[in-house]
């Protein structure tokens, strides 16, 4: 089976830790879309620091980044703008949209859902203390993926 490659939207504030380390000990390609060299460095110190064993790509195009990615992650602090909405729309039709949200924090989801309306997006929250993960979804298969990533790295899902 061919590595699949997650697209990476991540802002450094965004950043979750814990999440990297469950998709860098899976069989994926994790291509990050950075667009400027400061956060690049950043992510490249942080990244290197969790000593991830997945093959790490740099890019700095969101529109080319999803295309060329079979799944894609967006971990930011604030909603993505909807510039970025535009340059990914017609690259993420039917890809699993990941968005990494806040805990009990609900309604991104919902808003990307709208904005992306024929990718599958999952919304998951992390709870790094007591390794628990919450996905909010109406899709079954993206859900599911995510669910055995999780569960293979120790965690509970609900």
């Amino acid at each position: 089976m061919a590595t699949k490659t997650i697209a990476i939207l991540s802002d450094s504030e965004g950043l979750a830790p814990e999440f990297f380390e469950v998709l860098g000990s899976s069989n994926h390609r994790l291509l990050f879309v950075v667009g400027n060299a400061e956060t690049k460095e950043h992510l490249k110190k942080s990244l290197n620091f969790l000593k991830l064993r997945a093959e790490i790509d740099f890019i700095g195009c969101e529109k080319d980044g999803c295309w060329e990615a079979d799944k894609i992650l967006i971990s930011m602090q604030a909603p993505p703008s909807k510039d970025m909405i535009e340059k990914v729309k017609e690259v993420t039709t039917q890809k699993p949209v990941w968005v990494i949200s806040p805990v009990n924090s609900h309604g991104r989801r919902v808003d990307l859902q709208q904005q992306l309306p024929n990718s599958r997006v999952v919304e998951i929250s992390i709870q790094e203390n007591l390794k628990e993960v919450s996905l909010s979804s109406k899709e079954v298969v993206a859900k599911q993926e995510i669910r055995q990533l999780f569960e293979a790295s120790g965690y509970t899902v609900k």
